[in-house]
């Protein structure tokens, strides 16, 4: 790892700033420790927890000592409140809710890089989206349409699946098994049904304002 910038040391860990921004960092943990003055040799990044941040998208190492983050994908044109990703694919999603931006975008998840909105009429308010990376599809909900979307994610062939509801808000699809989930903050209700809409189910009422949710992959 190269100085380009400050460089903090803690233990086994050097994390290198430029900007406020973390560029790299790097885990030696062989013993000794593969530093050469301030070069790394560790071959493997950290994980990473990715946040959407009103205009822009927030990168942030697990395990960071020091909390530092990467504005990943600065000065988008509107309120980013959603995000998902294709691993196998190395591409982020993210919605946008905003009036001049809203809409469903992607770009490359290496480097953010490639940015495209990829869905951008009859779409108002996407509060969550949600990835299949098993057949390479993009699920949405619009809470003004009270409506579930899904799409190629390239945003072609986009399909109403699921219509009638009152204020869907945040999604999770279950490839593995077909199943997708979501909230209603009207309704104070987290539904389920199959990943083509079909088998509508309402799981849990009687919530006050559920906003986003996730599913145990393991223990389903």
């Amino acid at each position: 790892m190269e100085n380009d910038g400050r460089t903090f040391r803690h233990g086994e860990v050097i994390v290198e700033l430029r900007n406020d921004d973390l560029l790299y960092k790097c885990l030696c943990t062989v013993n000794p420790p593969l530093f050469t003055g301030i070069n790394c040799n560790a071959s493997a990044e950290d994980a990473h927890v990715y946040v959407a941040d009103n205009n822009k998208l927030v990168k942030i190492a697990i395990g960071d000592v020091y909390g530092f983050k990467k504005n990943f994908i600065r000065d988008l044109p509107g309120q980013a409140v959603a995000l998902d990703m294709n691993i196998n694919k190395n591409l982020i999603y993210w919605s946008d809710v905003s009036h001049t931006g809203r809409g469903i975008y992607r770009a490359g998840l290496s480097d953010g890089s490639r940015i495209t909105r990829i869905i951008s009429e009859d779409i108002y308010e996407p509060n969550g989206i949600a990835v299949d990376w098993l057949a390479n599809n993009i699920y949405w909900t619009d809470a003004q349409l009270g409506a579930i979307f899904v799409a190629k994610d390239n945003g072609r062939d986009r399909v109403r699946l699921i219509g009638g509801l009152a204020e869907p808000r945040g999604l999770v699809v279950l490839p593995r098994n077909g199943l997708m989930f979501w909230t209603d903050q009207s309704s104070g209700t987290i539904e389920r049904s199959r990943m083509d809409g079909s088998d509508h189910q309402v799981l849990v009422t009687n919530l006050q304002w559920p906003n986003e949710l996730t599913v145990d992959y393991n223990s389903r």
